[in-house]
């Protein structure tokens, strides 16, 4: 199986971990019109910001888990994977593989070769444990 490149992996602190690896995102994307010009990057805070990103944590809040964007000025398909706190990872791992990795599928399979940008992210509710899609 071909695997998406990883450009960027961050190491995590203790308690954070990656919801799924490359291995589980490239098998939910193959065969996409648009596999073979992704690239991965895995990275622990979906917050540039350190103390917002606490006080999502905090208030067990919502944390994006992955974003995928394209656009034409820069020509660069990008999938960032964010973690999440360890005691998390299971039902948000249940969850991307079942909802959320097919949905990101079938978006890049109906956007086809005929794209300005676009916009992909799955996030993940900490106080509820559910996931959505945008």
């Amino acid at each position: 199986m071909l695997l998406i490149p990883t450009v960027k992996k961050e190491v995590l602190p203790k308690g954070f971990s990656y919801p799924v690896g490359a291995e589980s995102i490239s098998a939910a994307i193959a065969g996409t019109p648009q596999f073979g010009q992704l690239q991965l990057w895995f990275s622990w805070r979906d917050e540039f910001w350190a103390s917002r990103y606490a006080a999502k944590l905090d208030a067990k809040g919502v944390l994006r888990l992955i974003e995928v964007s394209n656009t034409l000025r820069f020509s660069e398909w990008l999938v960032r994977l964010h973690a999440i706190p360890s005691d998390q990872k299971a039902a948000a791992r249940e969850q991307l593989l079942a909802v959320g990795l097919p949905a990101l599928r079938r978006r890049l399979i109906d956007a086809g070769d005929r794209i300005d940008s676009f916009s992909y992210s799955v996030s993940y509710d900490l106080g509820s444990s559910m996931l959505s899609t945008q």
